[in-house]
C-alpha cells in the first residue's frame, strides 16, 4: 500500500470521527434540553430566566420595571417551587446596578424592596448581599435623603443585614446612616433605625470606637425618646460601645458625657412615682451599670457631673 493511500485512509477516519463527535454533541444538547423540561420545577426555572433577562435589559427600563415588580411578588410569596430556580449570584449584580439608578426613584425603590424580600425568604443569601456593594448604596440613600420611601426601604434592608453583618455596615457608614436623620421618619421606622444601630454597635471593635463616639449626641437623643423600644435600643447601642472602648478613655468620656450619664442614672434610679428602670430590660440595665462604672474610671470629674445631672 502506498504512503499516499495510507494517509488518505487516516484522513477519512479522522473526518468520520469528527463528524461522529459533532453528531454526539448535538444529541447531548437535545437531550439536555429535553431533560431540563422533565426536571421538577422546570416552569419555575424558566420564569426566573425570563425575569433575569428582563432585569439585565439595560436601556429598556419599562421591561426592567415589569421584571422587578414580578420578582418582588415572587419573592414576597416565597413559593419554594419557584425559589428553587432563583440563583442569587446571577440576580444580585443587576439588582445592585438598579440601586444606582438615581434618575429613576421608582426603580431604586423596587430594587431595594426586591433585595429586602430576598433577605427575608433566603436568609442564607445575606453574606452575598452584604458583600455585593448594596450596603454602601443603602447607606448613601439614608445619608442623602432625596426620596423618603427609598430611604425607608434602604433602612429595612440594612436592618435585615445588621444582626449578622454589623461590621460591614459599620465600615460602610451604617451607624451614621441609621442615626443622622432618624427624626425624619415615622415611629415604626425610628424603631427600626434604633434597633439597627444597636445591632451594628455589637460589632464595633476597639479600634473603631472613637469613630463611633462621634455619634454620641444621636445616641443620647434615642435615650431621651418617649418610646420605650427606642430607649432600649439607644441604651443597648451606647452600652455596647462603652464596653468595646474600655481601653480608650477618651472615647468613653465622649460617649458618657455628663448629660448622657445623667440620663442613664435617671433610667436606673428614677424619681419617686416612676417605675424603676422604665423603658429598659434587666439585661440592658446591667449593661448600663457597667457603662457607668467604665465612665467613672475614664473620667471621675465627668462622672461626678453626671451624678449631679441625674440627681
Amino acid at each position: 500500500m502506498s504512503s499516499n493511500a495510507g494517509s488518505g485512509e487516516a484522513d477519512d477516519a479522522l473526518s468520520r470521527l469528527a463528524s461522529g463527535n459533532n453528531a454526539l454533541q448535538s444529541l447531548l444538547r437535545r437531550l439536555e434540553t429535553g431533560l431540563e423540561e422533565l426536571l421538577p420545577n422546570s416552569s419555575g426555572r424558566a420564569k426566573m430566566r425570563d425575569l433575569l433577562a428582563g432585569l439585565k435589559e439595560m436601556g429598556n427600563e419599562e421591561r426592567q420595571m415589569e421584571s422587578l415588580m414580578e420578582l418582588c411578588e415572587v419573592l414576597s410569596m416565597g413559593h419554594e417551587d419557584v425559589l428553587l430556580g432563583f440563583n442569587v449570584d446571577s440576580f444580585l449584580p443587576p439588582l445592585v446596578d438598579i440601586l444606582r439608578m438615581e434618575h429613576n426613584p421608582e426603580m431604586m425603590l423596587m430594587g431595594s424592596r426586591a433585595i429586602t424580600h430576598l433577605l427575608e425568604v433566603l436568609p442564607k443569601a445575606s453574606p452575598k448581599v452584604a458583600n455585593s456593594g448594596a450596603v454602601q448604596i443603602f447607606c448613601q440613600r439614608l445619608l442623602n435623603i432625596e426620596f423618603i420611601d427609598v430611604a425607608e426601604q434602604s433602612l429595612q434592608a440594612l436592618h435585615k443585614l445588621s444582626a449578622e453583618h454589623g461590621e460591614i455596615l459599620e465600615r460602610e457608614g451604617g451607624l451614621a446612616a441609621c442615626l443622622m436623620f432618624v427624626d425624619f421618619f415615622d415611629l415604626n421606622t425610628q424603631r427600626t433605625a434604633a434597633a439597627t444601630a444597636a445591632n451594628i454597635c455589637r460589632s464595633v471593635g476597639p479600634e473603631r470606637v472613637a469613630r463611633a463616639a462621634e455619634l454620641a449626641p444621636q445616641l443620647a437623643q434615642l435615650m431621651s425618646s418617649s418610646d420605650a423600644r427606642i430607649i432600649e435600643s439607644g441604651c443597648l447601642a451606647l452600652a455596647r460601645l462603652v464596653e468595646a472602648g474600655t481601653e480608650d478613655s477618651d472615647a468613653v468620656a465622649v460617649l458618657l458625657a455628663p448629660d448622657t450619664l445623667g440620663r442613664i442614672l435617671g433610667l436606673l434610679l428614677p424619681a419617686d412615682g416612676q417605675d424603676r428602670g422604665a423603658g429598659i430590660g434587666a439585661a440592658t440595665a446591667g449593661l448600663l451599670l457597667r457603662a457607668v462604672a467604665a465612665g467613672s474610671r475614664a473620667s471621675g470629674e465627668g462622672a461626678a457631673r453626671g451624678l449631679e445631672a441625674g440627681g
